[in-house]
């Protein structure tokens, strides 16, 4: 069996339903769905496993996932969006283990 990666279209499709679903149903705290949100963005964008950016029960390291020093987002010969440049450092990833 060939193995596949998850692509934009599918992502985006349960991102967009799990905001509209909070949305309808409301919510106490929005922190939970834009924290789940951003994970399932990760995972696709980094093409890596949830475990290799969440910690997971069986982590021993001092910080076994992704934390806001191991993102760098800059600006790139110009002032646009377009111009964003992020470098994401993922310490956990299956192999490095």
């Amino acid at each position: 069996m060939k193995k596949n990666w998850i692509g934009l279209v599918p992502v985006e499709k349960m991102c967009i339903s799990l905001i509209k679903s909070t949305f309808n149903e409301g919510t106490l705290n929005w922190d939970v769905t834009i924290s789940r949100v951003t994970s399932m963005t990760l995972t696709c964008a980094l093409a890596t496993r949830s475990g290799d950016i969440t910690k997971g029960r069986l982590d021993s390291q001092a910080l076994p996932f992704l934390v806001y020093k191991n993102v760098m987002i800059k600006l790139a010969g110009g002032d646009k969006l377009e111009n964003l440049v992020c470098s994401i450092k993922v310490r956990n990833a299956k192999g490095d283990k």
